[in-house]
């Protein structure tokens, strides 16, 4: 992690105390349903195992909106994926984080769900996934609390690739919602 982004973990942190974060009952955020915004990893080849998970849950979530905040003057083209896909090159400020109109962008589509697909933390959407306002927040290995208030966590080295552990996440959403509903 270079300075710059140091900087910016701080920065972040310190705005969380400020985003009224609060408890939230995950079985009936999950049964509810709603709008919900999906940060997808840049990468090749994981955006394709995190789309099936996005298939997934836009079957209990409606809309859904993928967001992928791409360093690069080139991301990823998701234009034949069927959801709303807001893909943003050059989105990352220095301090590894969004710019303020990506935030209220986001903002306003006033999701109820914001899940950060990538496996390892990533500053900028995990710090998209708590500006965005959502009362439920999901996200992969994170190292930070105050980001997620539901982890999904694998240990290092067990050799399984980042596909298996999204089918994991899923069966363990899927648990949860049914035990909700049913």
């Amino acid at each position: 992690m270079t300075w710059a982004h140091r900087i910016g973990l701080r920065w972040s942190r310190w705005q969380l105390r400020t985003c009224g974060l609060y408890t939230v009952d995950i079985r009936t955020a999950l049964s509810l349903g709603g709008k919900a915004v999906v940060c997808l990893p840049e990468r090749k080849e994981l955006l394709s195992a995190a789309l099936e998970v996005s298939r997934r849950l836009s079957e209990w979530f409606y809309p859904l909106h993928l967001i992928v905040l791409s360093p690069s003057k080139y991301p990823p083209d998701l234009t034949e994926v069927g959801f709303p896909a807001l893909v943003i090159p050059q989105a990352i400020s220095m301090w590894g984080l969004p710019y303020k109109p990506i935030i209220h962008r986001v903002r306003k589509l006033a999701p109820r769900v914001a899940v950060d697909l990538h496996p390892e933390f990533h500053l900028a959407s995990a710090h998209l996934c708590v500006q965005s306002g959502a009362a439920l927040r999901i996200g992969f290995r994170a190292l930070h609390d105050g980001y997620f208030n539901l982890h999904y966590t694998w240990k290092d080295g067990d050799g399984t690739d980042a596909s298996d552990h999204f089918r994991n996440f899923l069966e363990m959403l899927a648990d949860l919602r049914s035990s909700a509903i049913g």
